[in-house]
């Protein structure tokens, strides 16, 4: 895949978000729908907690129309996403035992070990390579949980670091 296929994918997402974003917004209000403030949040206005919806599709469509179907690793983490989006979603509406979140991202980070992604490479060890992925990819989507109490900032951060990822694995040749 070439740049022009990144850059189409990027523009339909933040589209897609900028346009079902608002929606969701005003559907939460008008429902009477928002997430609860307490300790950890710092916004003082009632907030909808359903803003995952949009971010999923504004990720999704983009997958859908614009991936080759032999594109493999992206349409799997889009797999992968989806258990992770129903956890979060049923945890907004439910409020799940952490120990239940907590086991369903470290099966979403043995999965991402078994499609062929790794944090460390231990030459012979693949039992540590596995752990280290499992627990990376826990620590990391929890630390977007806790920065979630101010409102926009696990997006904005999850712009930047995705412009970096992209810009750094580029220029090491590493496209799916």
């Amino acid at each position: 895949m070439d740049f022009t296929i990144y850059f189409a994918f990027t523009v339909v997402a933040w589209i897609i978000a900028m346009g079902i974003l608002p929606l969701i917004i005003n559907l939460a209000k008008h429902k009477g729908i928002y997430e609860a403030n307490d300790e950890r949040k710092t916004h003082t206005e009632r907030v909808s907690s359903f803003g995952g919806i949009g971010i999923m599709l504004a990720f999704a469509v983009p997958i859908l129309i614009l991936l080759d179907a032999d594109t493999e690793n992206p349409v799997a983490v889009f797999g992968l996403a989806l258990p992770l989006f129903a956890t979060s979603l049923l945890d907004d509406l439910f409020n799940l035992r952490v120990a239940f979140r907590i086991s369903v991202h470290a099966a979403i980070g043995l999965a991402l070990y078994k499609l062929g992604f790794s944090v460390v490479n231990f030459d012979g060890l693949p039992v540590l390579n596995a752990g280290a992925t499992m627990i990376f990819t826990v620590a990391l989507i929890n630390a977007y949980n806790l920065i979630d109490g101010i409102n926009g900032l696990a997006g904005g951060l999850g712009v930047i670091s995705s412009l970096v990822f992209g810009v750094l694995l580029s220029m090491r040749g590493e496209h799916p």
